[in-house]
């Protein structure tokens, strides 16, 4: 009983047929290629400068980690925000936050402004990822949706790889 019923479910997800991706979606994806890109190049990067710019492992780490908490617990409220302002909205104010932390990141070496800074590079984050998701989901439907997201985590990973590769091909 249970093989017949799952070879009738297989049987209909299988035969549901996908539309292509629109042109619009495709476009926003591959514009979020140079900020992944970025993002993988941090990774290694600002570990890295802190460093070498006199700041211990632990202060180091304290700084990304307080980047990290803060996309944990910005992304439920930003996700809820994106709801009620708008997707787009949320998302424009996120890349913003991102550009202007990014920028005061690296114009300081005060180790608490840095943390504030991390801080806002975190709702950012949160504004941005949370957001697009949605964004894509609101875009799409059941036909195209699996398609999108495919697409979308390829974009993501294959730019956030060679953003990681990328102090080892250009040492600084």
């Amino acid at each position: 009983f249970i093989c017949g019923w799952a070879r009738a479910r297989v049987g209909a997800l299988t035969a549901r047929k996908s539309t292509p991706v629109p042109r619009s979606v495709s476009v926003l994806v591959l514009s979020f290629a140079p900020l992944f890109l970025g993002l993988g190049l941090l990774q290694i990067a600002v570990g890295a400068w802190l460093v070498t710019v006199g700041f211990s492992a632990l202060q180091a780490g304290t700084l990304i980690s307080v980047q990290g908490v803060a996309t944990i617990f910005a992304s439920i409220p930003l996700g809820l925000a994106s709801d009620v302002y708008g997707r787009k909205t949320i998302l424009v104010l996120g890349a913003l936050a991102g550009a202007a932390g990014l920028l005061a990141f690296s114009l300081t070496t005060d180790f608490w402004l840095l943390v504030a800074i991390s801080a806002v590079l975190g709702l950012a984050e949160a504004a941005t990822v949370t957001t697009w998701n949605a964004l894509l989901a609101d875009m799409t439907d059941v036909s195209n949706r699996n398609a999108v997201f495919s697409l979308s985590f390829v974009v993501i990973n294959v730019t956030t790889g060679v953003g990681l590769l990328l102090p080892g091909v250009f040492p600084y």
